[in-house]
């Protein structure tokens, strides 16, 4: 009995979350710019020609985010009405979605109540939380990533069409929505190689890969040979410390508790870790990740500094200004 009471009060951790949203979503100060570019990129009124322009920049700044964002929350305006505050309440529906996609993919390896408790906790993260409010693609791309990973294991575990298709689906919808995502895929691959070790499942990978590069052609060509800005944040060296974990848990004081007991409880239960599938996956994709930061700073971003600087500096009005 008073197992089931405590079971039950995990619940409370959704009400907290769910306040906090509708707190955040009644007190928020406005939208900044970049949701303003969000609102701007989905106007259903616009004819979709203009609505590309606009996300290519020819009217308007211009948006890095592939245009299947754009484009289904510019539906979404078009059935419940075109206004600032739908465009988080779209946040916000998939930020409820997500968490419910988590809890199912929990429930393919833990017992209901586990599932229900990491669940919970995840919708308390500030960060998610923060996203749930504002007008981007944020947590629309997280739910898509988790509904992936969850269609990952369902076809290692049932081994049918129905989940093989419905893993390729998500796999090119991931990649379609924020390219980055790519990550996911080779992490998948990565565990699949070393921990499954059946050939017929890399089929699927290139199907995913093939139908993405085939869909996305125009966007990946154009930020192949496009000029790209250089980046806005550097990298510190905080970041080897930190990894983070301030942003995701809202300052350095919850980052580095959150972090501690990260690293304390990972390396007090490493063998019953290695034991468990989703843990050595997540293993796998969190040190995926990190790596593709930290690649992409030292080799691709401070190329693309160089570049512009050598650009610029060619130029004598440029020049003049930089």
């Amino acid at each position: 009995m008073i197992k089931n009471k405590f079971n039950k009060s995990y619940y409370f951790l959704f009400l907290i979350s769910f306040i906090y949203l509708i707190f955040n979503f009644n007190n928020d100060s406005g939208y900044w710019f970049d949701e303003w570019s969000t609102l701007f990129c989905s106007d259903p009124s616009a004819p979709i020609q203009i609505i590309y322009d606009r996300i290519n920049g020819i009217e308007g700044v211009g948006e890095n985010t592939p245009k299947i964002y754009f484009l289904i929350l510019r539906f979404f305006f078009k059935i419940f009405g075109y206004s600032a505050e739908n465009g988080r309440v779209f946040s916000i529906i998939f930020f409820i979605s997500l968490i419910y996609s988590f809890y199912l993919l929990l429930r393919l390896f833990f017992k209901k109540e586990e599932s229900i408790l990491i669940s919970g906790i995840l919708s308390l993260n500030p960060l998610l939380l923060w996203m749930a409010n504002e007008t981007r693609v944020d947590t629309f791309n997280i739910f898509f990533c988790i509904l992936n990973i969850y269609f990952f294991f369902k076809s290692i575990l049932k081994k049918s069409l129905k989940y093989n298709s419905l893993y390729i689906i998500s796999g090119v919808l991931m990649l379609s929505i924020y390219p980055l995502t790519i990550s996911i895929l080779f992490s998948e691959i990565i565990y699949y190689f070393f921990f499954e070790k059946k050939k017929n499942f890399f089929f699927l990978f290139f199907t995913i890969l093939t139908l993405y590069i085939l869909i996305n052609y125009n966007y990946i060509i154009k930020n192949i040979t496009g000029l790209i800005s250089p980046q806005h944040a550097k990298l510190q060296l905080n970041f080897f410390f930190t990894y983070f974990f301030n942003t995701y848990f809202g300052n350095k004081y919850f980052g580095g508790f959150y972090l501690s007991t990260l690293a304390i409880l990972f390396f007090l239960n490493i063998k019953k870790n290695f034991n468990q599938k989703l843990i050595i996956f997540s293993v796998i994709a969190i040190t995926l990740a990190y790596l593709m930061i930290i690649t992409a700073y030292f080799f691709f971003f401070k190329h693309c500094h160089a570049k512009i600087y050598r650009l610029y500096s060619t130029n004598n009005s440029f020049g003049y200004y930089l």
